[in-house]
């Protein structure tokens, strides 16, 4: 299960007796753990406090031990459980990553033929996952910002971002050497960026040198033509195939259909060629 960053989760334990009735337990803690750029992090909530601890709220309804935790930066996330009285344990981990769509919720659902709600988290999951298919082929869609991103070498006149296109003139922040002390170059006046190639050049035409180096820029498109677009809804189709309801009349192919069209293709996910030659108007150059 994957959840966004700014998502609300809400971690739970349902606590029984030995009869199988729902009691609210002498006490429970729930011990939240996770990595970040600093090292392991952890966070612990009781029904009875120590110090450092937060405090979980009344079971509601009886035996229902819950707390709601807010995702503020991605990561893997381990929500672990322990009661006493009775005793019980249980644990989950949870996924929290920014959500990247080239098309809306409502683009898509209408894309599919879909009607009311009660597709749409499925739906929006798989436009993410479509989303990153297609940018195996075109690069990043929606602007984002890679953080010391590595590039090979040792010296190079020209160094390329590992996930072209970039935006603008602009969107290298920094190249720097990897060793300490070596040398980096900032972007104001130092740094000639094509943005559609996603290369960079030093102004002083001079070249890089002592790399490998670590690269901090924003990737993405501003305006995302209607190939991509197309492309991204043609995969979307072709994931929903093997996740739709069987209905009569379909002049779609049911999922036995799909099993079987798949059974016979090589190991490995293509994209239809559809969307792939819709695609291509947009993917990046070898260099540039």
């Amino acid at each position: 299960m994957a959840v966004d960053v700014g998502q609300v989760y809400r971690a739970s334990i349902d606590v029984t007796d030995v009869n199988n009735a729902p009691v609210n337990p002498q006490a429970a803690t729930l011990t939240v753990t996770w990595r970040n750029a600093t090292g392991d992090q952890s966070q612990a909530f009781a029904l009875a406090p120590t110090a450092g601890q937060g405090t979980l709220p009344t079971p509601s309804p009886t035996g229902h031990v819950y707390y709601d935790w807010t995702f503020t930066e991605p990561g893997t996330y381990t929500f672990g459980w322990v009661t006493t009285g009775p005793g019980n344990g249980t644990a989950d981990q949870i996924t929290c990553r920014p959500y990247y769509a080239a098309v809306s919720l409502a683009e898509a659902m209408d894309w599919l033929g879909e009607q009311g709600t009660g597709q749409a988290v499925k739906v929006r999951g798989l436009v993410g996952l479509a989303t990153r298919v297609a940018e195996r082929i075109v690069g990043p869609t929606v602007p984002r910002r890679f953080t010391e991103e590595w590039i090979p070498g040792t010296t190079r006149e020209v160094l390329r971002v590992p996930r072209p296109p970039l935006p603008d003139k602009t969107a290298v922040e920094t190249i720097a050497s990897v060793y300490p002390g070596g040398p980096a170059w900032p972007r104001d006046g130092a740094l000639v960026v094509n943005p559609a190639a996603g290369t960079v050049r030093l102004a002083s035409l001079l070249g890089f040198w002592w790399g490998p180096w670590t690269c901090t820029y924003t990737a993405g498109r501003l305006v995302l033509s209607e190939g991509i677009t197309g492309g991204v809804l043609e995969i979307l189709s072709d994931l929903w195939a093997s996740q739709r309801w069987i209905t009569p009349d379909s002049p779609q192919p049911d999922p036995g259909d799909v099993s079987l069209w798949e059974s016979r293709l090589p190991p490995g996910y293509l994209p239809p060629p559809r969307a792939v030659e819709l695609l291509q108007g947009d993917m990046q150059p070898g260099f540039g």
